[in-house]
């Protein structure tokens, strides 16, 4: 079976022919890219495909495209017609703002005869694009480490960015990337006529509703939550094997393995990660033992998420050129070495489409009092809920509106400048929400705070190792913006997915209401050792340097061993670049 088609690609402009001849000599010796071809006079390029894909056919190249996905959404299986191409073309470059009647999610290049090219971002959007300027070269890649070694005499870690994801909440303020000069180009956006024009960004998918009036609760919403996660499992989870579900127990990820073995019958191996204290740990491996012993698994691996392992896996992992936060990337790569993966997939999103403490903030703005007073016997979370909605009411009131999905403040180890950047940062996110008219704000606050989708592809594209969201697609983010909360909460939470799964899910999983038992770490510290490199010196506190004198807590520790980690890994890809030119 082939797998849906996933590439990375990279695209280099620059008017000095001899500029293009050096940078085609370097990506042929890196040997990164399967093909390098001349779109153009002035544009230079290269495509690789991930294993289990089919790289673009010659009638693809020959109309100027590239895709980095979703080539068999808007142009079928198998071989494209020249007409199809054809058509496409001319779509893209007269009206391409009406990309959003394609079907499917889809990310491509399209150069065209004038020495432009357009861009463009699935609406989902599984690979990220990422566009930098280095005086007349311009750089279009689908990860980081391409704009990195491209851009060599500029790539510098971009301190307020790197130091708004690092609060872990998601977040990649105004488009930048963690490296200096580099953007990204967000989800259901284009960008035209590139080398011929500046950089634009524009979209062209918008399925947030108007009014409260399109929000209409529906029976078939569940029906189709359904339809829709079969499709995605079936269309993107091998057949023959080698699949790994991040299972952590809860409602999402113990829906996708029921699914994906159960219904479908794929083949699927299992990742967990548990608390160290006993009872937390007892209580998180009943879940995830529920699912195992029901349906038949591969391998299991279970990790015991204690703080020693953390920093165990997170030193272990391959450095990328991006800061990855999360253990279960840094546990990847040595998976992947005992066991070869061929798809990644997990839960993530679930919470926000399915209903869950991350939806309270739009119940409370779509619950009026009176419903409010004649709902109180079905509150999504009990009693608490009716002060919850009048202390955020009150709030938005005075317009100091909540932000659940932001941090409310940097990470202590952070320079006090990029702090007070941060708190304007806040201010502006609270002005969003106060302008906006439209309804379900915070799931769109929440949809944007999607900077773990280029932290995966970067990680998981390295390894050769595809990656499937199924929470996450256009179709499930155009279904989330139907519903109404009072779809999703009340009483209790994840209503339209034990609605839709009940047959298929074993029911200690799908009812369950908690949001899992972690408990409170000790506060441990740790010395460190060795002295901060130079290139942290815009995002650390001055009194870190050389070292930071006092004992750490244990979070901060982390914290700077992975930006030593990315800064390390920057040095090294320049360094690289320097040597091979």
């Amino acid at each position: 079976m082939t797998l849906p088609p996933l590439s990375n690609l990279v695209a280099v402009h620059d008017p000095e022919a001899a500029n293009l001849d050096r940078i085609e000599q370097y990506l042929r010796d890196t040997g990164d890219f399967q093909s390098i071809w001349r779109p153009g006079p002035t544009w230079l390029a290269g495509a690789s495909a991930l294993p289990g894909s089919e790289p673009d056919p010659p009638v693809i190249r020959d109309h100027g495209f590239a895709f980095a996905e979703g080539r068999s959404d808007v142009l079928g299986e198998g071989n494209c017609s020249p007409t199809s191409v054809r058509e496409l073309g001319e779509l893209v470059d007269s009206h391409p703002e009406r990309l959003s009647h394609l079907p499917g999610d889809f990310s491509f290049m399209r150069f065209n005869c004038g020495g432009g090219a357009t861009v463009v971002r699935s609406c989902g959007g599984l690979v990220p694009i990422y566009f930098g300027q280095s005086g007349q070269t311009l750089v279009i890649g689908t990860r980081l480490e391409f704009l990195a070694r491209l851009q060599s005499d500029r790539a510098e870690i971009d301190p307020f960015a790197t130091a708004v994801w690092m609060s872990a909440y998601g977040f990649l303020p105004y488009g930048r990337a963690p490296i200096k000069g580099v953007r990204l180009l967000p989800r259901g956006h284009y960008a035209e006529n590139l080398g011929v024009r500046h950089i634009d960004p524009r979209i062209y998918w918008d399925p947030r509703p108007r009014s409260e009036r399109e929000l209409v609760p529906s029976a078939e919403h569940g029906e189709r939550l359904r339809q829709l996660l079969v499709r995605t499992l079936d269309r993107d989870l091998d057949t023959d094997g080698d699949n790994l579900l991040t299972l952590s127990g809860g409602v999402d990820s113990s829906s996708l393995g029921s699914l994906a073995t159960g219904t479908l019958g794929r083949p699927v191996s299992t990742l967990s990660l548990v608390p160290a204290f006993p009872k937390g740990r007892a209580r998180e491996l009943a879940y995830i033992e529920s699912v195992r012993s029901r349906f038949r698994f591969g391998r299991k691996w279970t990790i015991v998420l204690d703080d020693p392992k953390k920093l165990e896996l997170l030193l272990e992992a391959p450095p990328v050129v991006f800061p990855v936060l999360h253990p279960l990337l840094w546990a990847l790569p040595q998976i992947h070495q005992e066991n070869p993966v061929r798809v990644l997939f997990g839960g993530e999103f679930g919470d926000e489409v399915c209903g869950a403490y991350a939806t309270l903030p739009d119940w409370v703005v779509h619950t009026s009092l009176l419903s409010l007073a004649r709902g109180v016997r079905k509150l999504p979370m009990g009693p608490r809920d009716v002060v919850r909605w009048t202390r955020r009411r009150s709030l938005a009131a005075i317009r100091r509106p909540i932000l659940p999905q932001v941090a409310g403040k940097l990470p202590n180890w952070v320079r006090p400048d990029l702090q007070d950047q941060y708190r304007d940062l806040r201010g502006e996110l609270r002005a969003r929400i106060n302008r906006d008219r439209r309804p379900l704000p915070y799931l769109s606050l929440s949809a944007d705070a999607d900077a773990w989708l280029p932290m995966n592809w970067e990680v998981t594209s390295s390894l050769g190792i595809r990656r499937s969201n199924p929470f996450f697609t256009r179709e499930i983010l155009e279904l989330a913006y139907e519903c109404h909360p009072s779809e999703l909460l009340g009483p209790g939470t994840k209503k339209l997915i034990r609605q839709a799964l009940r047959g298929d899910v074993p029911s200690i999983n799908l009812n369950r209401q908690d949001r899992g038992e972690w408990g409170t770490p000790p506060e441990l510290e740790r010395t460190w050792q060795t002295p901060l490199p130079d290139e942290l010196t815009e995002i650390v506190r001055e009194e870190f340097f050389p070292k930071p004198v006092s004992p750490l807590p244990y979070r901060d520790y982390v914290n700077l061993t992975i930006l030593v980690r990315f800064a390390t890994r920057l040095r090294d890809v320049r360094f690289s670049e320097r040597s091979s030119a």
